[in-house]
């Protein structure tokens, strides 16, 4: 005979209510409870219908993320997968689904979006904060759909958003080549209205600044590749610079390479260091120091404020994450050996 909810709560020593609630993770029950109660599920081997659940509940159990995917994306972009492992964690140790919609498609498609609103077959949305999803934000509230935003919002609105303190990841990436004992360091970052490079670009003001230094150049490239590296270490001229911080992985790498090109030592007469920690940048010839911002992490905290967005909606949750750390490789000496 299946094991029902009564048999759980009639072996935890609890209500029937107390189970349902433990299985929505209900707030009101005390973690003490809530372990008790799923350890006699599994012993019992008690796996709640979700799908009966969510019908009486009118949830789906699934969280939706809008991310802009075409060919080629994965080795483009790899980042965003970056973020969507640590949604997928989060949803799943709460039970929940994670749904992957085209922003692509959408952006072309309302009514694809108006059909999923409509059908009530997500309980809340992940999306990037560009400018192009604020037609998408009107339809989500106007069908009191929570969501939350990955990066601080460039346009106004009370929006939940989580975002990576792009200023201090900059700060630290300087600091360590600072450390490391080169005294002309250069920047290298995106389009110049590109709001994480000018994030990272006043950490990296910032640094210079605590440490006396003078800022050596700034340059901004139209795209993050390989290709704009090359020619931004061209631009340098003849006053080359003996360091540089480069916003992005493709940058680091196209630096590197035509930096060697023209019999520049790495690290010895230019140190490098890139941000995200790439693979890439690990097998990279030398390897790139990287400052890791985390976006495993990024991704498990957007869902987290998306959850917290479903069970409270009129709740308005910001947070920047101070989880950047430094990876140093070969593309940087320590002043000890420099």
């Amino acid at each position: 005979m299946a094991i029902t909810i009564k048999d759980v709560a009639e072996k935890a020593g609890v209500a029937r209510s107390t189970v349902s609630k433990v299985i929505s993770d209900h707030a009101s029950i005390s973690n003490a409870t809530k372990d008790r109660v799923r350890a006699v599920m599994r012993e019992l081997n008690f796996y709640p219908n979700r799908l009966a659940q969510g019908f009486a509940q009118q949830k789906s159990y699934t969280l939706g993320l809008l991310m802009a995917i075409e060919e080629y994306t994965a080795f483009e972009n790899p980042y965003s997968f970056e973020i969507l492992c640590g949604i997928e964690q989060a949803a799943g140790q709460r039970h929940y689904n994670v749904a992957l919609h085209n922003l692509l498609t959408i952006s072309q498609e309302r009514e694809h979006l108006q059909r999923v609103l409509t059908d009530k077959r997500v309980d809340g949305f992940i999306l990037h904060a560009s400018p192009t999803v604020q037609p998408l934000l009107k339809m989500l509230r106007a069908h009191q759909v929570p969501y939350v935003l990955i990066g601080e919002p460039s346009f106004s609105g009370q929006h939940s958003w989580v975002d990576i303190d792009n200023q201090s990841a900059g700060a630290q990436a300087t600091q360590h080549l600072i450390e490391a004992g080169y005294q002309r360091i250069a920047f290298v970052g995106g389009a110049e209205d590109d709001l994480i490079t000018q994030s990272r670009l006043r950490g990296y003001h910032q640094a210079l600044s605590e440490a006396g230094l003078p800022v050596n150049s700034v340059q901004f490239r139209a795209q993050k590749n390989a290709v704009q590296g090359h020619l931004a270490w061209q631009a340098f001229g003849h006053t080359k610079p003996d360091a540089i911080v480069a916003c992005d992985t493709f940058l680091a790498i196209g630096l590197l390479q035509q930096a060697q090109a023209d019999g520049v030592a790495i690290p010895q007469q230019l140190g490098v260091i890139g941000f995200d920690n790439h693979p890439l940048s690990l097998v990279s010839q030398p390897a790139i120091s990287v400052l890791d911002v985390g976006l495993f992490g990024l991704g498990r905290e957007a869902a987290e404020a998306l959850f917290q967005q479903i069970a409270e909606p009129n709740r308005v949750s910001q947070k920047r994450l101070l989880s950047g750390k430094v990876i140093a490789r070969a593309s940087s000496l320590t002043s000890v050996t420099r």
